[in-house]
């Protein structure tokens, strides 16, 4: 092959790695953020079931506090009843919070890939072909110099001795 050619081929294989590269990362962002959203998906679907067993819990404290109120059970128990109730509420409020620390965690995670990945395909599109020069003994500065420099010192060489 001929030198540009040569240049042109090997600008190409590069390109074409850094592209496999940005590829590769852009389908492990997507890889990480489907996972994460299926995480994020499982601990929503833990919180409506949750949500639905506080619910059916208020129910009972209703149902409860009509008990008391016949003689049917005694205020000790309905506190109790209570108390499981506003852990319960405590924890799924915490759980809202996690998940909503979760999506946003995600979501910063994301845009920090994406702008990753963007800036490669950046730098990438900004690449330009190498320009080639090709010489020969006749367009060489340094081969075409080298007999005149070496014809400088041509000539009686003189030493003194002091």
């Amino acid at each position: 092959l001929i030198p540009e050619d040569r240049a042109s081929l090997r600008y190409e294989t590069l390109r074409a790695d850094a592209q496999r590269e940005i590829d590769d990362g852009q389908r492990e962002l997507d890889e990480a953020v489907a996972e994460a959203q299926s995480q994020i998906d499982g601990g929503q679907t833990e919180l409506d079931e949750a949500r639905k067993a506080l619910d059916e819990g208020q129910a009972q404290l209703e149902q409860a506090a009509l008990a008391v109120a016949y003689g049917l059970m005694t205020q000790a128990e309905y506190d109790g009843l209570q108390e499981e109730l506003d852990a319960g509420e405590a924890e799924y409020q915490a759980g809202i919070a996690a998940l909503e620390d979760a999506r946003r965690s995600l979501e910063d995670q994301v845009s920090e890939g994406q702008q990753e990945l963007d800036a490669a395909r950046g730098k990438l599109s900004e690449l330009k072909p190498a320009e080639v020069y090709v010489l020969d003994r006749n367009s060489n500065y340094g081969f075409v110099s080298y007999p005149n420099a070496s014809n400088a010192f041509r000539g009686p060489v003189c030493f003194r001795v002091a």
